[in-house]
């Protein structure tokens, strides 16, 4: 028999599929001061179908250690997240991420299919207050969170109900009081039948 075969079939491209679906998605990352071109800077890893905050994650690349130059503080310091057919950006001013020491985060917005649709790129300094002493440029550090948009709720439409004068329900209808509409042509052809055929029968 070929069922057992199918079935076996059936198991494994099953497994296949969701291995596929929970697999993580890796974009690239990459940044730019001012109008400067932009430079690799490292990878952006994370799994849509996981609600753990470990799943998401940042890799810096070789290039990136040390890569953020603070020499102009006074220009934009750009972000830039691509890959699968995404490229998305954001920016904040450089003098806020020197003033927090580096620390930031990546938030990806994800639409009902998981696919990234927006990224949002914060820092933790909310003014340009630098310390008198300069920090000297590294490697951010990068948290990494993903938003999933919900579908909402459907509104609850209210039925029209039909009320006598009195306020009360209508009556319950009998079965000729709502099909007779279709009785009547059914019992008026079959009475035209039956008499074009008496004729024949003399």
């Amino acid at each position: 028999m070929q069922l057992p075969s199918i079935l076996i079939s059936a198991v494994l491209l099953a497994c296949g599929f969701a291995a596929s679906v929970a697999e993580p998605i890796e974009l690239s990352v990459s940044h730019s001061l001012g109008s400067a071109k932009p430079t690799p800077r490292g990878s952006l890893i994370y799994d849509p179908a996981s609600p753990k905050r470990s799943a998401n994650k940042y890799i810096p690349g070789a290039a990136a250690a040390g890569a953020v130059d603070s020499g102009d503080d006074d220009g934009l310091y750009r972000v830039y997240v691509e890959g699968n057919g995404v490229r998305l950006t954001a920016a904040v001013p450089l003098c806020m991420l020197t003033a927090s020491g580096y620390q930031e985060q990546m938030t990806l917005h994800l639409d009902s299919k998981g696919v990234p649709w927006h990224l949002d790129y914060l820092v933790s300094a909310t003014s340009c207050d630098i310390p008198k002493k300069k920090q000297l440029p590294r490697t951010p550090k990068t948290q990494v969170f993903t938003e999933t948009a919900l579908a909402g709720a459907r509104p609850k439409l209210e039925q029209i109900v039909v009320t006598t004068p009195d306020g009360k329900p209508p009556a319950e209808q009998t079965f000729l009081q709502k099909y007779w509409f279709y009785i009547i042509p059914v019992m008026v052809m079959f009475l035209m039948n039956s008499g074009a055929e008496e004729p024949a029968k003399k």
